[in-house]
């Protein structure tokens, strides 16, 4: 069910100073709409990988890993159970002993060169609200332990190293075996997006009869606040001695039972009318 909110505080800009200036400016206000839902769908990082000194040697075992582990999944028998590929990659393998010495500002030594065949899989199990949290939690686990036993890794990719794994952990990226999300955004934001302009209105017109004047038509529709526009949240890493842009996922929750919030902001400006004449050509 959705739930709407009233949370519609923004910060409100009128025009101030000379008359002229207050004509040329309009009335601009910012305002937000939010809609919540509980989530819809369930998605499950999984992954392949197989490595041996020649490439073709690698290609085989990870054919034969991959057939494995979608082999077991398809036998569950689970007609709202979907596996999608992220492709898969090719690349040299490290051992984990030259990893360290590396890690450790030590020559990584010469040792055999090897081949690392990759690929990413995303598990996908729709309408999930539909399910009992009981029944939907067996479903879950037993999508996990079946891949697990097939030799899938489940969950985001494994870190290659401690760097990697730092960078995962300040990105907000964490260990979470499944993500809970929202299936169809769009019909939650046009939601949101009539909130928030019903609220812009609501903001301009008091502010007008405040100034005494009257609104005319919108000259500016712009999503999210002007200062925002270009604003990224970042964050640091102190090993590697670089900054990293955070990537924020609002449709996103590890939390099966709570609510997922879709958001909008917009600026909105109107002109003034002036003895029923917008004040300014």
């Amino acid at each position: 069910m959705l739930k709407r909110t009233t949370g519609l505080i923004v910060a409100c800009l009128l025009a101030v100073g000379s008359a002229a200036r207050a004509a040329d400016q309009g009335i601009t206000v910012s305002a937000s709409g939010e809609v919540k839902s509980k989530p819809t769908v369930v998605e499950i990082g999984a992954t392949v990988t197989a490595e041996a000194e020649l490439t073709a040697d690698a290609i085989v075992k990870y054919r034969e890993a991959k057939k494995k582990g979608i082999d077991a999944l398809t036998n569950l028998k689970m007609a709202n159970l979907a596996i999608e590929s992220n492709g898969f990659t090719v690349n040299s393998a490290m051992d984990a002993q030259q990893q360290q010495r590396m890690m450790n500002g030590m020559p990584g030594g010469a040792g055999k060169q090897k081949v690392e065949v990759t690929e990413q899989m995303r598990l996908t199990v729709k309408d999930v609200d539909k399910l009992e949290p009981e029944a939907l939690m067996d479903t879950l686990l037993k999508i996990i332990d079946t891949g697990k036993d097939a030799g899938l890794v489940i969950g985001p990719p494994p870190v290659t190293n401690y760097y990697e794994m730092q960078i995962r952990m300040q990105s907000g990226k964490g260990n979470s075996l499944v993500s809970f999300k929202l299936g169809d955004v769009n019909a939650l934001k046009e939601q949101a997006y009539k909130q928030a302009m019903e609220s812009a209105a609501a903001k301009a017109k008091r502010l007008a009869e405040l100034a005494g004047v009257k609104l005319g038509k919108v000259l500016l529709v712009q999503e999210g606040q002007p200062e925002e526009k270009n604003k990224q949240t970042m964050g640091y890493n102190p090993y590697m001695g670089v900054p990293f842009v955070v990537n924020e996922q609002t449709d996103v929750s590890s939390n099966l039972f709570g609510d997922i919030p879709v958001k909008v902001v917009l600026t909105v400006q109107y002109e003034i009318l002036k003895d029923g004449v917008a004040a300014a050509k």
